[in-house]
């Protein structure tokens, strides 16, 4: 595990304690819309973190061999 999946590790435990609370509250009434936007904030945050990006590799060599050029 590197420095990156430690440091997103801490963040998906602290965001479990938010989403905790915010049900624990939720039902009494004593969630402000403040504090709804800054849990969106984060759980926006989170989800950015998550998501894996896929690199797109272009061949330069000109080695594809399912190309032909039919000239």
């Amino acid at each position: 595990m590197d420095d990156a999946e430690r440091t997103l590790a801490v963040l998906l435990r602290q965001t479990e304690w938010l989403i905790s609370d915010l049900a624990h509250h939720f039902p009494a009434g004593r969630v402000s819309s403040d504090k709804r936007n800054d849990a969106a904030d984060v759980l926006e945050d989170v989800a950015r973190l998550l998501r894996v990006e896929v690199p797109i590799v272009i061949d330069a060599t000109g080695t594809n061999p399912e190309h032909t050029d039919d000239r």
